[in-house]
């Protein structure tokens, strides 16, 4: 990552300051990608770097929805609503 002074990244109407520290995942989200790991990892991360986001781009098929409840129930346990974003599938 390059920090540059309030320059803006567009990713098909995702939009990120490269001043905010992040990562993530781009690709459908299934247990055996290892989401859950990322986000369990994120907790550890944001001790370090608070300000840190953390974005997970993929869509889920129609056997990964109880997978994605998962993940947001991890999430909202671990109070990291406020620093991650999950988008359905790009174009």
């Amino acid at each position: 990552m390059h920090p540059l002074e309030n320059e803006r990244v567009n990713l098909s109407g995702i939009q990120a300051s490269r001043m905010i520290p992040c990562f993530g995942m781009i690709g459908n989200i299934k247990l055996w990608k290892g989401q859950e790991i990322l986000i369990k990892a994120m907790k550890h991360v944001r001790e370090a770097v608070p300000n840190v986001k953390c974005l997970l781009v993929g869509g889920t098929g129609r056997f990964e929805h109880p997978y994605l409840e998962k993940l947001q129930q991890i999430m909202k346990e671990e109070d990291l609503q406020n620093c991650r974003n999950i988008y359905g599938t790009q174009k």
